[in-house]
């Protein structure tokens, strides 16, 4: 998996309520990759830092590891209690959602995001000088939230490009009729999606014919179209000049950086870096992130999910 987990909860609807709690991340085709599912009474601090705690049972805590939430207090504290050497992110959909709405700035978002998803430096600056200029109560609120949480170019960890934790909103869209059930049938019905989506996600791996699963690969040939019109031109043995587009950004194949940023942060080569690989007569899928490979996506899925035979009676089961 990319390392990246969105935590995020929902209410659940059947006679008792309480709260289902979701972790999930991406695998290397940016499908779901549920890792964890926790019923709780409601959200809150207890609630969160046990459901973070067993978390940890299964995935050790790392500086490359990132979590991604909303601004949730309990999931915040949670986070940095029992993973305390992970990064943390917010949810940039939300923190757009409510500045734009408290400052009624509705001319403003496409800045905003524009500000949140560019991988330059340089680049956010000057959007927030934009933004600053328009509605200067809009940019302090976004410098209060702190652009290292929210802003690409800032982020502090290995966030890749996820910005949103709607991963985990998707899988509350997907189970919103089934949480009327009752728990052990809610849980039983998404052990069955869960089964479903390995069997048919390792079957389509196991027919990729490429080095990289589809996501991946298409990025790669489409940056390697714009590579072909760029120039490099050596500084040492390891660094490049790359010019010829609207950056002219340094290339350290060493480091499997670039300036511009985005090989930085993606972890897939961009033109730039496609460029001098043509150069160096190196093949460009080599220079991406191994979870994007089809070796990794197939492992992802290599284990199979059982039913659990006997838990459900007639009357558990949903019509």
């Amino acid at each position: 998996m990319r390392k990246v987990i969105a935590v995020d909860g929902t209410f659940l609807k059947d006679k008792f309520r309480g709260t289902l709690i979701v972790a999930t991340a991406q695998d290397g085709d940016t499908h779901i990759y549920p890792i964890a599912f926790g019923i709780v009474d409601s959200e809150n601090d207890a609630a969160y830092k046990w459901f973070i705690s067993r978390l940890k049972s299964v995935i050790p805590d790392h500086p490359n590891l990132v979590f991604i939430s909303d601004r949730h207090q309990s999931i915040e504290k949670a986070i940095t209690t029992v993973f305390p050497s992970a990064n943390r992110g917010i949810c940039f959909f939300h923190s757009e959602k409510n500045l734009i709405t408290n400052h009624r700035a509705n001319r403003l978002p496409h800045l905003v995001k524009k500000a949140a998803n560019t991988y330059s430096r340089d680049e956010f600056t000057n959007i927030m000088d934009e933004i600053r200029r328009l509605n200067p109560k809009l940019s302090k609120d976004l410098e209060d939230a702190d652009i290292r949480l929210w802003s690409h170019a800032h982020f502090q960890g290995n966030r890749y490009n996820i910005i949103t934790n709607n991963i985990a909103e998707s899988i509350n869209g997907l189970l919103k009729e089934p949480r009327e059930y009752p728990i052990v049938a809610f849980l039983d019905h998404v052990r069955d999606i869960l089964a479903r989506w390995f069997c048919e996600r390792r079957e389509k791996a196991a027919k990729l014919v490429t080095e990289l699963g589809p996501y991946a690969d298409r990025k790669v040939e489409a940056r390697r179209v714009e590579a072909d019109t760029l120039a490099v031109q050596p500084i040492n043995l390891n660094q490049f000049h790359v010019t010829g587009g609207s950056q002219d950004p340094v290339v350290d194949m060493q480091k499997l950086s670039c300036s511009c940023g985005a090989f930085d942060i993606e972890k897939i080569p961009c033109k730039h870096a496609i460029a001098v690989a043509k150069k160096k007569q190196i093949q460009a899928h080599t220079l991406s992130d191994p979870c994007y490979t089809r070796n990794y996506l197939f492992a992802a899925y290599s284990e199979s999910i059982f039913p659990v035979l006997g838990i459900l009676n007639d009357s558990q089961i949903p019509p």
